[in-house]
């Protein structure tokens, strides 16, 4: 707290995606923040992939002033390529089954484009956003940035909550909010408070490598032209594998692999113990070929996670939001949009109060408002990584010929039967605006217990 904003104090517990855009999202609402990061410095050493921003994400970033930042360091994406994993035709090339683009009235209609940036890019345009100077007579909060503060504990019973740095160091905060993912230290907390561990999260055989392959690598390979060929990102699909590949701002590609290889936990900090290449089993000679140039992997399991009952504690001071709530598939189409739709909801809540008492509820409200969703979307990415990954059968000779026929056609790979109306779930995602959200709730309630709490004071 400050003399210039003595209102409420958060803790941002990881610089993360979701914990840097919290941050902001709270410091335009008036807030002081400081967040809190166990890393010596941002980013990955081990490149963490392509953030995809669909439009509802980008319309976000584009609010916060970010639209030049993601049109200079990112690049647009109109769709994707979707070939067979195994190339099994005699003719020369990839087994191109069609093409999936994106509906440019649709695009207009949800006011934002569909961007693709590197991770770290991304990181880093948030970081300087958080920690911007104001411009003169800007009502803002604060947002201050400790690196090399590793939360090891967290008091989630306290009215005052407080985190324990690896160091000792207790800080105490009006509110925490825990940003450090699936396996950090706040979703630990919740997931004991209900009496289980992480073992709760349910591996369901698959395995998710994911490598960065340089521009310069792939352009000395005539046979990997296919990867840059339009719309510029590809799916190939596979019986239990698959892969995807998404070109970032400067060309580099990033290449997930689906995988039922492999039995180490992983994760998005540490490099694989085994080669990409080690791991792809039958597939097309170009991805065996574009995975051979690429650097350090990483490696993790897909899971099932353990659903939180509550992201609040009981203490109604600690939330987890991000993947520390609802942990997402990974290359999952809308693990970005999510995370920044929590930060947007979290700071439009708290613009409309700064009264403590009423800390729990507006939580909460975000828990019970933001939850429905976050699985609704979960779902619709745990189908898309599943139509990748089916299995030989006849589920999968149907999916390959509707999508051959699509392409005969002139038509989009999805454009008929179950997997249309998954598409069509996409067009209400790439729609939807988090800050209408929050406001629709506080109009709909939150106004009211205001309104009751000054009539009953007078």
């Amino acid at each position: 707290m400050t003399l210039e904003n003595p209102g409420l104090e958060f803790i941002v517990v990881g610089a993360s995606v979701a914990g840097l855009a919290s941050a902001i999202a709270l410091r335009l609402a008036g807030y002081d923040v400081l967040v809190l990061e166990r890393a010596s410095q941002l980013g990955s050493e081990t490149p963490r992939g392509c953030a995809r921003i669909p439009p509802n994400a980008y319309k976000i970033l584009a609010e916060w002033g970010l639209e030049q930042d993601l049109q200079s360091k990112g690049v647009v994406n109109d769709g994707f390529g979707v070939y067979k994993y195994e190339n099994k035709k005699t003719a020369p090339g990839r087994d191109l089954m069609g093409l999936n683009t994106w509906d440019p009235e649709l695009l207009v209609e949800a006011r934002g484009s569909f961007m693709f940036l590197a991770h770290n890019e991304l990181i880093d345009v948030l970081h300087h956003c958080a920690l911007s100077p104001a411009k003169p007579g800007a009502k803002l909060g604060n947002v201050r940035l400790r690196l090399g503060a590793e939360v090891v504990g967290i008091d989630c019973q306290s009215d005052a909550p407080s985190v324990t740095l690896a160091s000792g160091e207790v800080l105490s905060a009006d509110v925490i909010v825990g940003a450090d993912g699936a396996s950090g230290v706040v979703r630990a907390a919740l997931m004991r408070a209900e009496g289980v561990g992480f073992d709760a999260d349910e591996f369901i055989g698959t395995m998710v490598y994911s490598t960065m392959v340089s521009r310069e690598l792939i352009e000395q390979d005539p046979e990997l032209s296919s990867f840059y060929d339009y719309p510029q990102s590809t799916v190939s699909m596979g019986s239990k594998r698959g892969a995807v590949t998404d070109m970032a701002g400067n060309r580099d590609l990033h290449l997930f692999v689906f995988t039922p290889d492999g039995v180490e936990e992983g994760s998005w900090a540490t490099s694989s113990s085994r080669k990409l290449s080690e791991v792809l089993g039958n597939c097309d000679p170009a991805i065996k070929g574009l995975a051979e140039l690429g650097g350090p992997s990483v490696c993790f399991q897909l899971k099932t996670p353990y659903e939180l009952r509550s992201w609040v504690s009981s203490s109604g001071k600690v939330l987890a939001i991000g993947e520390a709530a609802h942990p997402a598939p990974a290359c999952g189409l809308h693990s970005y949009s999510l995370v920044l739709e929590d930060a947007v909801f979290l700071g439009k809540i708290f613009s409309h109060s700064d009264d403590k008492t009423r800390i729990p509820e507006l939580l909460v409200a975000f828990d019970e408002h933001r939850r429905p969703r976050c699985e609704f979307i979960r779902k619709l990415d745990t189908n898309y990584n599943a139509v990748i990954t089916t299995e030989d059968g006849p589920v999968q000779e149907g999916r390959d010929a509707m999508m051959r026929n699509n392409h005969t056609m002139g038509r989009n790979v999805f454009e008929s039967g179950d997997a249309e109306a998954l598409l069509e779930e996409t067009r209400i995602v790439f729609s939807y605006d988090a800050a209408d959200d929050a406001d629709e709730w506080w109009v709909t309630w939150g106004r009211y217990h205001d309104w009751e709490t000054r009539v009953d004071s007078d």
